[in-house]
C-alpha cells in the first residue's frame, strides 16, 4: 500500500496505523478457524451483545500490540459493569419522567440543568465535561484503552454516586440534568457501543434540528474547565475518600450502613468543603450530622458508635424498608405499582414496637398506600420475610394492591 500510495499520490496511504496485537485461545494459540479454539461468536453475542464485544476489546491491551487471550468471563464483566449499569440509569430516568410526567422542554430544561444549585447537579455536569476533554484527547492519540477507561469510571461515576444519592428527587432540575447526561454520554460511547448510544438516543427524543440518529450528531464540543469546576471535582474526591474511611470504620465494628450513627468528625480546612458537600457526606454514610474537630487528624475521619434507643428504632425502620423493596423485586413489581405494608417488631423484654412517628418514611421508601402493623395470613400476601437483628424479631409482608 505504502509503494502503490507514493506510486500513484506521491504520499503515504494513511496519517496513523493503530497496530493491534494477537487475540489467543485458551491454549494460547492465536484464534483460528481451523482449531476452532474459541467460543462460538454468535452465543456470546446473543449473550452479551455486540457493544460488549467491542467494548472489551478496545479497552484490553491488545489495542497496544500485546497479545490477549480472549475471555468469556471478562466478556461477562464488561457487559454487567459498564453495559448494564449505563442500561439501569438510562431505564431509572425513563420510569421515573415518565411516572411524574417530565417532558424535555427545549426552552426551559437546558437553562434549569445548568442552573441548577444542586451541588449533584453541578458536579456530575463538570464530570461530564471532563469526559469529553479525556474522550477527545484519547482518540485524537488512537488510544482506545484510554478512551474506554474514561467511559467505565464515568459510568461508574454516574451510577453509583451521582443517582444513588439523587434517589428520591423528582425535581425539573435532576430530571433536566440526568436528561443532559444521558443525551452527551451517547455521543462520547458512540464510537464503540454504537447499538446502546443509539437506542439510548433515539428514545430519549431526537428533536427537531437534532440528527435523527447519534451517529450524524456531531461530537461534544470541548470547553475547559474552570478553577471553580476543578475545585468542585476535588473537593467531591476528598467527600468519598472520607466516606470511604468512615464505611471501614463501621465495618471493622460490625455497624451496617442501614443502622443510623449520631456523628462523625473529621478535620478540614476546607470550610467551603464541609459547608456545600457535608450533607452529601452524612447522608452515604448515615449519620446525623459531621462536624469539624481539630483534635482529629487532617485527613481522619471518626464515627461516634454509641447506639441510643432512638438510633436503634431509626435502624430497624431501615431494615424493614430494605426487606420490603427485595419483596417487591421478588415478584417483579415495578417502581411504579403500589403495595399494602405488612409490618411486626417485637423484643422478648419490650413487647411489639410501633413505628407509627416513620409511617410517611416507609411510606415513601417501599412505594406502599397503607402501611399496618399486623401480621396477615401468608395466603393473604404477594411475599413474606422472618428474620432476626440484635435480639428483635421483624417480619414484614407486603401484597399488591
Amino acid at each position: 500500500m505504502h509503494v502503490i500510495s507514493q506510486i500513484l499520490f506521491g504520499h503515504s496511504p494513511v496519517e496513523n496505523l493503530v497496530s493491534t496485537g494477537n487475540i489467543l485461545g485458551n491454549d494460547g494459540e492465536k484464534l483460528s478457524k481451523s482449531k476452532e479454539n474459541y467460543p462460538d461468536p454468535w452465543k456470546t453475542i446473543k449473550e452479551f451483545g455486540v457493544d460488549a464485544h467491542r467494548f472489551y476489546l478496545m479497552n484490553s491491551v491488545v489495542m497496544h500490540s500485546d497479545d490477549i487471550v480472549f475471555s468469556e468471563r471478562d466478556l461477562q464483566n464488561v457487559n454487567r459493569k459498564v453495559i448494564r449499569i449505563l442500561w439501569n440509569v438510562y431505564n431509572y430516568f425513563v420510569t421515573y419522567a415518565n411516572e411524574k410526567e417530565w417532558e424535555f422542554d427545549p426552552q426551559r430544561s437546558p437553562q434549569e440543568a445548568k442552573e441548577s444549585n444542586n451541588v449533584l447537579d453541578r458536579w456530575i455536569s463538570v464530570r461530564l465535561k471532563e469526559l469529553v476533554k479525556g474522550a477527545t484527547d484519547a482518540l485524537d492519540s488512537y488510544d482506545t484503552v484510554a478512551y474506554t477507561r474514561q467511559i467505565q469510571e464515568f459510568i461508574d461515576d454516574l451510577s453509583t454516586w451521582y443517582l444513588r444519592r439523587s434517589r428520591g428527587r423528582n425535581d425539573r432540575a435532576f430530571f433536566a440534568t440526568l436528561y443532559r447526561t444521558l443525551i452527551y454520554v451517547s455521543r462520547v460511547i458512540a464510537p464503540v457501543m454504537p447499538y446502546v448510544s443509539e437506542h439510548i438516543y433515539r428514545n430519549l427524543g431526537a428533536l427537531d434540528g437534532y440528527p435523527q440518529s447519534v451517529h450524524l450528531h456531531e461530537w461534544p464540543d470541548l470547553v475547559d474547565l474552570t478553577k471553580k469546576e476543578r475545585e468542585l471535582l476535588e473537593r467531591m474526591t476528598r467527600v468519598r475518600e472520607f466516606a470511604s474511611l468512615a464505611l471501614a470504620q463501621r465495618a471493622h465494628v460490625g455497624i451496617k450502613v442501614r443502622q443510623k450513627l449520631e456523628s462523625l468528625s473529621l478535620n478540614t480546612k476546607d470550610n467551603e468543603m464541609i459547608r456545600e458537600l457535608v450533607v452529601i457526606l452524612a447522608d452515604e454514610v448515615n449519620v446525623g450530622r459531621v462536624e469539624g474537630e481539630d483534635a482529629v487528624p487532617v485527613g481522619a475521619v471518626v464515627l461516634n458508635t454509641r447506639l441510643t434507643p432512638e438510633l436503634m428504632r431509626e435502624g430497624m425502620v431501615r431494615e424493614l424498608i430494605r426487606a420490603a423493596n427485595e419483596l417487591r423485586k421478588e415478584i417483579g413489581l415495578t417502581p411504579t405499582d403500589k403495595i399494602r405494608l405488612y409490618y411486626s417488631l417485637t423484643h422478648p423484654d419490650d413487647g411489639i414496637e410501633v413505628l407509627a412517628d416513620f409511617e410517611e418514611e416507609m411510606k415513601k421508601e417501599t412505594r406502599a398506600d397503607v402501611v399496618e402493623v399486623s401480621r396477615e395470613p401468608h395466603s393473604a400476601l404477594g411475599a413474606e420475610r422472618d428474620w432476626s437483628d440484635r435480639g428483635w424479631k421483624l417480619w414484614v409482608g407486603i401484597k399488591k394492591i
